[in-house]
């Protein structure tokens, strides 16, 4: 049963981090809400998979063209992509309207110095061409 759960859930990182709990951190948290941890949870997935995509250093950033294509290969950028699709109370929603910053700033990332990444992401150009 479990197999099959992780099985249908495997493309879909989120889906499958929300439903397993949350991601390995050092600090110990208090009790929170299933919503709370969720938006922490994705949050730290976010900034991880962000991270992957570019290196910074001294010199400035640089993108990270291996890591880049291994997440566009596990179609992280459609997860992502459809996270910005989620509707939301857009004047209400802090945390919510913080994940959709990281999520374009993944997305930018994603396709830092990385032309493959841009004419897969040029697809999908309207979703950051309409206001909201």
């Amino acid at each position: 049963m479990q197999t099959e759960r992780k099985r249908t859930c495997f493309p879909n990182t989120l889906c499958c981090l929300l439903q397993e709990g949350s991601v390995a951190t050092d600090k110990p948290r208090k009790a929170e809400s299933s919503s709370s941890r969720n938006y922490r949870v994705i949050k730290e997935v976010l900034l991880r998979l962000s991270r992957l995509c570019i290196q910074e250093g001294l010199s400035g950033r640089k993108s990270r063209k291996q890591q880049q294509r291994l997440l566009r290969n596990m179609g992280a950028h459609a997860v992502v992509l459809e996270l910005l699709q989620i509707p939301y109370e857009k004047g209400e929603d802090v945390r919510m309207q913080d994940n959709m910053k990281l999520a374009h700033q993944f997305l930018q990332n994603f396709c830092a110095g990385n032309q493959q990444n841009q004419v897969l992401l040029h697809k999908h150009i309207n979703l950051f061409l309409t206001p909201g």
